[in-house]
């Protein structure tokens, strides 16, 4: 906190006024610092969905979301002579390698357009979802999945991120497996983990649910006719 010191026996009366109303200034935005968010300051960013990436939220499958940073020099983001980020070259790389970059534009609403906002917090700005919620003065962050899902919904929907396939099903009701047996183990052993337990196999049934409901043109496909191979 700023200190103001007062000498109280020799400035007139107008310095003094002066100089509490300083003080009061100076402890009023101490004050508002103080109720800033303490989230960890970060960089601009659009969101990335990968078509092996999924999880199980509420009673849906939904994309887990990766962070591509707007930040030159990371990743292969780079910047034009006016300072202005270029991502072209970074988003193809990305493409190669299967992800789908969301572009800012792909959201709208009554506030603009957009899905990444940015928040004062304690020592610089937050760049966040528009679907999170920071709490002054704590680093609290609550994020609305249902809200999030519905927009990921709309991009499946309009195909413009890709649907689960049968791969990915399997392979998040095998890792959804894995985790209802560890909590299961420990379940035996400490019966505060039966409400995670309980919760795991919810997630699980869901899984399996999508899985067994996917269209079976996605199931894998079936062995080739055998070769027959001749020895010379």
């Amino acid at each position: 906190m700023t200190r103001v010191k007062l000498n109280t026996d020799t400035a007139p009366a107008t310095y003094q006024a002066a100089k509490g109303r300083r003080v009061a200034q100076v402890l009023a935005a101490e004050e508002a610092r103080e109720q800033l968010p303490r989230v960890s300051p970060c960089s601009d960013f659009l969101l990335q969905v990968h078509p092996m990436r999924w999880d199980v939220a509420g009673k849906r499958i939904v994309p887990v979301p990766g962070r591509f940073s707007l930040v030159p020099g990371v990743d292969g983001v780079d910047e034009d002579r006016r300072g202005r980020v270029v991502v072209s070259s970074a988003i193809a790389n990305r493409r190669d390698r299967g992800w789908t970059v969301i572009p800012a534009e792909w959201y709208e609403d009554e506030d603009g357009v957009g899905y990444v906002q940015a928040i004062p917090v304690k020592g610089g700005v937050a760049h966040v979802t528009i679907w999170d919620s920071l709490y002054p003065g704590s680093t609290k962050v609550r994020c609305d999945l249902e809200g999030m899902a519905d927009w990921f919904d709309k991009l499946i929907a309009e195909k413009k991120i890709p649907a689960p396939s049968v791969a990915a099903l399997e392979d998040l009701v095998d890792k959804l497996e894995r985790e209802l047996s560890k909590f299961l183990n420990l379940q035996r052993r400490d019966s505060k983990y039966s409400a995670l337990a309980e919760a795991s196999a919810e997630r699980l049934e869901v899984a399996r649910t999508a899985l067994a409901n996917h269209n079976d043109s996605m199931r894998p496909v079936k062995r080739g006719k055998r070769v027959r191979k001749t020895a010379e």
